[in-house]
């Protein structure tokens, strides 16, 4: 039920680039009073960020690498590309090793994949289905009906380097467009901090500390970098900005996600927050977005990439 003077997102991109914010939506019929305006109007001319940066154009704002120097000083040093190129292959090595084309569950409905229903199944319906074989299973954990996720997923790692979790994509399996890696991981991040964990996120380091709310919930996270296969949506940057999260390595860019992780970056405004040693810390609003690309230009992605959404 659209009509010719709907905005078309992508065409609002393209245009912004060039034209600026209120160009774009000048051009677009929107609110022409506001658009040709310089100035923010009242209620956005209180926030910072959107004051110093009203007048800029999109393809300025979307650019990171000024204030990346300031927040993530170990992009720029080998010893930091080289420790997040190792948590990237990791999150590779991950998604190989627990991939399953079921993506639906092992009730699925697979018209493909008739050899690999179970056969010695009771009752003979529903149809169960084995799901993807492996050579070496290891351990005690089953050769099939195993589905942990496909294509998108996500590890997060402390700030001592070590690894809480990780988590995938479960659109499918669960009906729903909003199971994300990065969200479901940061819902998860929370649940642990009320656990006494190695990387104690609400915990002091008193040997006796019992006190689940020493540090504020903004600051429980502030260590924490995901590293996700995919740029982050709307929804994940949103979450993961209201998180605290402290930084975002992605593998490759989504040109659908329009870098709403680099905007929030920069449009956000900073959290002054105490850390568990009572410091007052400067927080960007969203995490610091990261490619993949800038860390490791010269790896090929290439396999990766055809199992990317």
């Amino acid at each position: 039920m659209g009509t010719d003077r709907d905005i078309n997102r992508r065409d609002l991109i393209v245009r912004t680039t060039g034209a600026g914010v209120a160009g774009a939506l000048a051009e677009a019929g929107v609110a022409p009073a506001l658009a040709h305006s310089s100035e923010p109007p009242p209620g956005f001319a209180d926030q910072k960020p959107l004051r110093d940066n009203w007048s800029r154009q999109l393809q300025e704002i979307v650019d990171v690498n000024a204030q990346i120097r300031t927040d993530a000083p170990d992009i720029a040093e080998p010893a930091g590309r080289e420790r997040h190129r190792i948590y990237c292959y990791l999150l590779m090595k991950v998604i190989h090793r627990f991939w399953n084309g079921n993506k639906r569950g092992p009730l699925g409905q697979y018209p493909l994949r008739s050899l690999q229903i179970d056969r010695a199944q009771m009752p003979a319906f529903p149809r169960r289905y084995r799901g993807d074989m492996m050579a070496d299973v290891g351990g005690i954990r089953i050769n099939w009906d195993r589905y942990l996720g496909h294509n998108i997923a996500c590890i997060a790692v402390d700030g001592n380097g070590e690894i809480i979790d990780f988590e995938f994509n479960h659109n499918d399996f669960f009906r729903s467009c909003a199971e994300h890696a990065e969200s479901r991981m940061v819902r998860r991040l929370f649940s642990l901090t009320n656990i006494f964990d190695n990387w104690k996120t609400s915990f002091t380091r008193c040997a006796d500390a019992q006190d689940f709310d020493v540090k504020p919930r903004a600051a429980s996270l502030n260590d924490v970098t995901l590293y996700t296969s995919l740029e982050s949506c709307a929804q994940c940057s949103g979450v993961m900005a209201l998180a605290g999260i402290k930084q975002i390595i992605y593998l490759q860019n989504d040109f659908s996600a329009y870098k709403i992780g680099n905007i929030m970056y920069i449009l956000a405004n900073r959290l002054n927050t105490t850390d568990a040693q009572g410091r007052v810390m400067n927080l960007p609003g969203a995490p610091t977005p990261s490619t993949y690309r800038r860390i490791a230009k010269a790896t090929s992605l290439a396999g990766h990439r055809r199992r990317l959404r």
